[in-house]
């Protein structure tokens, strides 16, 4: 089955480890920062200047990673009120197309987010205070738009099969009990 070769590469394994990791390094960070900044702050009565420009870059990257998690996981926000009101056979016919959009849409999204990146690093602002570079966070955009179209694109070939044998009239169903679940 076309989901379970992909997901037995290591590049898949190593992708979902990465971006694991990300967001678990990003998440203790964000916390981190902000103890010590409330501590430095209301015990110390001191400041950390230019702090709030490092959260920002990090939850950038923590929020982006997220989002791209998401769509592998199949839990991100999503109109499913009318498939949800289809039958099975119905439910797998639909699908490839609104994976066709939401492959799209994260295609598009990739495109404007290189756009921005490319802006940000070719005229090279910075934030105010520590001068940390705009493309740093503005890549983050793009690696997640770039991660959730790549996921959508399996989705999209994967529910495509799906419905091709569908109307050949087989009762085509995921091997796990979950059609949504894409588990490793």
């Amino acid at each position: 089955m076309f989901k379970k070769r992909i997901q037995d590469t290591l590049f898949w394994k190593s992708l979902l480890f990465l971006q694991r990791a990300v967001m678990i390094i990003t998440s203790f960070a964000i916390v981190i920062i902000m103890s010590l900044w409330a501590l430095l702050r209301y015990v110390f009565q001191t400041d950390m200047y230019g702090m709030e420009e490092v959260v920002v870059m990090i939850a950038f990257w923590l929020y982006f990673m997220a989002n791209s998690y998401a769509v592998y996981d199949k839990s991100h926000v999503k109109a499913d009120i009318l498939p949800s009101m289809l039958n099975k056979r119905h439910q797998r016919l639909i699908k490839p197309f609104l994976y066709a959009l939401m492959l799209i849409a994260c295609i598009i999204y990739s495109i404007w987010s290189f756009d921005t990146v490319y802006f940000s690093y070719v005229e090279k602002p910075t934030t105010m205070a520590l001068g940390i570079p705009f493309w740093l966070g503005h890549l983050s955009i793009l690696v997640g738009f770039v991660l959730s179209a790549f996921y959508a694109g399996i989705y999209f070939i994967q529910s495509l099969a799906e419905a091709v044998q569908t109307l050949k009239g087989k009762d085509y169903s995921s091997d796990s009990e979950n059609e949504d679940a894409f588990v490793l």
